[in-house]
């Protein structure tokens, strides 16, 4: 199954479409996550901190400037070995307790580099605030590197999510659009089957009813109407080709009563000659066409009878190796000589449908002509081929040989009614067989394919 096919389906697009909005949705989420995190998180820090601000002022409120020092000697010290600082700067702005620096540039929390420690110049960010106190400024402050790690969690766990969900939508519409297209292509296949004359073919329609099936629905009731046009088509050519069968008949015997005249000059002699002649090939197309209409009737029938086709085709060969001759052209066996080619079917009819392949690749080709009609065994199949190097057919028009009564631009000038390919074609039907043209570089190759016993 082509995948480029599967990639540009409805299904597939909507699947795409449908990823795209959701990534969106869940971009804009993890947005608005990460900036409440981030909020609540400094919400916290800011309380805790707070609490200690609180403490810091009750101590100065209770032992005054030197108690206010002491104080954030020992919050410093505790603080040293966290991710939190205390910083304590008199009314000149000189820091005396502590050993790192923030500038004095803010108010209220703001968000600061600090250097990590003291005399280095890494820094990392701090959620810090100052309070003046007595002509003295307490700086405190929290690391922000817990809220960058939750952060920066939350960021990889949006990302995971978003990564599977895509995986798991990317394949479920993968899945979506292979069935669409699986049932798209059997209806396809279906429909070049009726194309080809297999006017009982229908649609598989699946349990699950869904939009593809109800068109299958409607196409199949589409199909039953034209397989009763087509039906209804054949009976009435096949009824009008016997009613006329017999006056042509009556008519073919009266001139041959009138040739029997003694008394008739030799130019009516010839005239009448030529009649006959006509009415003798039109007889002969609605024989053709009659057993055409038989052999389409005779479906449904099986064929148990089993024959040598390498036996047959061979003896056929030998006959028309002389008319392949007579026309200034050559035909070639190519068979192998070893255990019998075995098929099951009606031995007269596969008989006429080589005929008809020897007899178009011989009218149709010019002298000169290599005719190679070969037999093999392939794959559990018979595969017989019927190939020239003469003018062949365009390939526009290969699919319209089997068609009754067609006739391409190059036969036109030869005798035949553009029936030959069409009996060919229903025989090969009836045994189950295919029957295709091809360009055989040059000239055509006519490939029929049985089912091997």
């Amino acid at each position: 199954m082509d995948r480029g096919n599967i990639f540009s389906g409805s299904s597939f697009r909507a699947t795409l479409y449908g990823v795209v909005a959701f990534l969106a949705i869940l971009t804009l989420t993890a947005v608005l996550a990460i900036l409440y995190i981030e909020r609540e998180l400094k919400t916290d820090i800011q309380s805790q901190l707070e609490a200690a601000i609180s403490t810091i002022q009750a101590l100065h409120e209770e032992q005054g400037t030197d108690g206010l020092r002491d104080a954030m000697q020992d919050i410093s010290r505790s603080f040293a070995q966290s991710d939190r600082i205390a910083l304590l700067y008199d009314k000149d702005g000189n820091r005396i307790v502590g050993d790192r620096h923030v500038p004095l540039d803010f108010e209220g929390w703001v968000e600061r580099d600090v250097a990590v420690a003291s005399g280095t110049e890494e820094v990392a960010g701090y959620y810090v605030t100052a309070v003046p106190i007595d002509g003295h400024t307490v700086v405190i402050g929290r690391d922000l590197g817990y809220v960058r790690h939750v952060e920066m969690v939350t960021v990889r766990a949006f990302l995971v999510v978003g990564a599977l969900m895509t995986f798991i939508f990317i394949l479920i519409g993968y899945r979506m659009s292979s069935d669409s297209l699986g049932k798209l292509q059997a209806m396809g296949n279906t429909l070049q089957r009726v194309a080809q004359g297999e006017t009982d073919a229908r649609l598989t329609v699946a349990p699950e009813n869904n939009q593809i099936d109800r068109i299958a629905k409607i196409m199949n009731v589409h199909l039953d109407t034209l397989s009763e046009l087509v039906q209804s088509t054949k009976m009435s050519a096949a009824a009008i080709a016997h009613d006329l069968k017999r006056p042509l008949s009556r008519a073919y015997l009266g001139l041959e009563s009138v040739l029997d005249d003694e008394q008739l000059t030799d130019g009516s002699r010839a005239y009448i000659e030529e009649i006959r002649e006509e009415l003798a090939g039109l007889t002969a197309i609605f024989e053709t066409i009659l057993r055409i209409a038989r052999i389409d009737a005779s479906y449904g029938t099986e064929l148990t009878a089993s024959f040598d086709l390498g036996a047959l085709v061979a003896d056929l060969c030998e006959t028309y190796e002389v008319v392949a001759e007579e026309s200034g052209q050559t035909l070639v066996e190519e068979i192998a000589e070893n255990a019998p080619v075995m098929i099951r079917g009606d031995q007269g009819m596969i008989g006429q449908l080589v005929v008809n392949l020897l007899q178009n690749a011989i009218t149709h080709c010019p002298v000169g002509t290599f005719i190679t009609v070969g037999l093999q065994n392939r794959a559990g199949q018979v595969v017989l081929t019927v190939a020239d190097n003469g003018p062949g057919i365009p390939e526009a028009a290969r699919s319209k040989v089997f068609d009754a009564f067609f006739r391409a631009d190059t036969a036109r000038t030869t005798e035949g009614s553009g029936l030959g390919m069409a009996l060919a074609k229903s025989i090969a039907d009836r045994h189950d067989a295919t029957i295709a043209l091809d360009d055989n570089a040059p000239g055509l190759r006519v490939t029929v394919v049985f089912p091997r016993t």
